[in-house]
């Protein structure tokens, strides 16, 4: 029931690392309501997936950086009417407003790891009745919760808090179709 937050950055972008200094803090505040995920552009030699940081920017057809998504919508201000979308409007109203709605889904999710081995299943449960034509995926993110670079691009950013590593199997998701009222669906990635 947590909300989640994706931000969508670039290493190239002058003031991406500037926008992110309040959205990281209140979300640090917050991470009992709340969860973040950052899809970073860019860098050199990090280790994250930049074919699948570019598929999940395209999803959200994001046209500036950098830009905020709340519970897969873009995270629009209640007080301002531009710059909309960008991280700095993520607020304590926003997350209060966002935390604790009904979920589509049920998620008991799993992960295991010794070293550099991995596994991640969940058990997903559909909380609702979608209708026919529904094209249901699960999408699932391994993140790091810091890294610590060289300074990167313009931005000259070094340190970067719950960026995305990988998913699973791909950017393109699990295929659900369209769940009944209690359905039960089981994933499981090694890696």
């Amino acid at each position: 029931r947590r909300a989640l937050f994706e931000q969508s950055k670039g290493t190239w972008c002058n003031y991406c690392g500037y926008w992110t200094v309040k959205y990281d803090s209140i979300l640090a505040l917050n991470r009992v309501k709340a969860s973040d995920l950052k899809l970073e552009q860019g860098g050199y030699n990090l280790a994250w997936s930049q074919t699948e940081v570019n598929t999940r920017i395209h999803f959200y057809n994001t046209l500036s950086f950098p830009s905020a998504y709340a519970n897969g919508k873009l995270a629009m201000s209640d007080v301002y009417n531009y710059w909309e979308g960008c991280p700095w409007h993520v607020n304590q109203n926003m997350i209060d407003s966002l935390y604790n709605l009904k979920g589509l889904f049920y998620i008991q999710p799993t992960f295991t790891t010794n070293g550099y081995h991995g596994e991640i299943s969940a058990i997903v449960t559909s909380a609702v009745q979608f209708q026919s034509a529904a094209r249901c995926k699960i999408h699932v993110a391994i993140l790091q919760d810091t890294i610590v670079t060289p300074p990167q691009g313009n931005s000259n950013e070094s340190l970067f808090v719950n960026t995305m590593l990988k998913m699973f199997p791909d950017a393109g998701g699990t295929y659900i179709g369209n769940p009944a009222l209690g359905q039960i669906d089981s994933i499981q990635f090694s890696f």
